[in-house]
């Protein structure tokens, strides 16, 4: 039984619900990598990690906007055996996210990232509190357990 009831007839398109999914979780990961940003400031040596969490989201991020780079990684990836029977859903969801990158969509899906991002930042620094850490990477010698 469906959670929402569509006043349409017919249901949504699996693979426009996946691009809606895609685009709202690569902004949030967008988000959220940029606000550990004054984490990263004091230490160079976790600069690396943030290059490598990125690379990968601008990676996805790029073919997803780029219609022929899309269309000529869709096409092979279709043909796989396994994922031969998402391949509806693969023709529709590079299209799809690219109709949600909007100013209209974008800039309300940020700020509410934004305002996720910072509760998990905050959570985190609250969960580094409740254990008397004194920063990310190494815990203070006063822990008892």
């Amino acid at each position: 039984m469906p959670v929402v009831k569509s006043e349409e007839r017919e249901a949504p398109n699996r693979g426009t619900v996946a691009a809606a999914v895609v685009f709202d979780d690569l902004v949030y990961l967008f988000v959220l990598t940029f606000a550990m940003g004054p984490v990263l400031f004091g230490s160079r040596l976790l600069l690396v990690p943030l290059a490598l969490a990125l690379l990968p989201q601008l990676a996805i991020f790029t073919i997803l906007l780029w219609p022929s780079l899309y269309d000529a990684l869709a096409a092979p990836v279709g043909r796989i055996r396994v994922l031969h029977r998402f391949q509806p859903q693969i023709d529709v969801l590079g299209p799809s996210f690219r109709r949600l990158v909007s100013v209209r969509t974008l800039v309300p899906v940020v700020i509410v990232d934004a305002l996720c991002a910072g509760l998990s930042v905050a959570l985190y620094g609250l969960g580094l509190a409740a254990v008397h850490a004194t920063s990310p990477t190494s815990p203070s010698s006063s822990n008892t357990c």
